[in-house]
């Protein structure tokens, strides 16, 4: 008789994959766990029951189909929503071209999207699209990390907490200053971000500070 953690396990596991949105090819977890495609299968027919039962108590239908297109097992519709193919690679496009941040940021950003996003059979073939744009990418000018500040900044927006910041008056004289703001919103406009916020104590001018 089969092990009955191991046959808990991947169950369970079979389970989490599912509500995540992703596809289940028995013949993979037949390999992954070592057992039938039988026990595979039954274990996806147990999870359907199971997902039936929850219909009936929370009335939310799902329901565990088999995708001819994809050749495997998926749930419709899944816990967590996840980006299509064409959407994932809209987004992919508009980092890349955006040229906002340095290749150590974009790249694992790039790489978790693929990975998180796209099904296994697809992604070659993203990672193929993407690949000569990577490989050119151009860093902004700068060169410095930016994904924390951002964050930071985001933060004393929501909170309302003012910030000190040092800026180059590079317009003027190069000459840097520092400032007192009260910031009000981030933004990004041809391969910058901006922090938008008003000179403490001069509340009614809203400027602009490129970061």
């Amino acid at each position: 008789m089969e092990n009955y953690k191991v046959a808990k396990d991947r169950l369970l596991f079979m389970h989490s994959r599912l509500t995540e949105g992703k596809v289940l090819y028995k013949e993979e977890e037949a390999k992954r766990f070592g057992c039938s495609l039988r026990s595979i299968q039954r274990d996806i027919d147990d999870l359907r029951s199971f997902f039936h039962n929850q219909n009936e108590d929370s009335g939310i239908v799902q329901d565990i189909i088999y995708d001819r297109k994809l050749k495997g097992y998926r749930l419709v519709p899944p816990v967590r929503n996840v980006l299509r193919n064409e959407e994932v690679f809209a987004v992919l496009k508009i980092l890349l071209e955006s040229r906002a941040f340095t290749k150590d940021e974009l790249y694992p950003i790039l790489d978790k999207l693929v990975d998180c996003c796209v099904p296994k059979e697809k992604k070659r073939q993203v990672n193929e699209l993407i690949g000569n744009e990577k490989l050119h990418y151009v860093e902004p000018q700068h060169k410095s990390a930016f994904l924390e500040k951002m964050w930071e900044l985001s933060e004393a927006v929501k909170e309302r907490r003012q910030v000190i910041i040092n800026y180059r008056r590079a317009v003027l004289d190069d000459k840097v200053v520092e400032r007192t703001l009260q910031p009000v919103g981030i933004m990004f406009s041809e391969f910058y971000f901006y922090l938008v916020g008003f000179i403490v104590p001069k509340e009614n001018e809203c400027i602009k500070y490129k970061v």
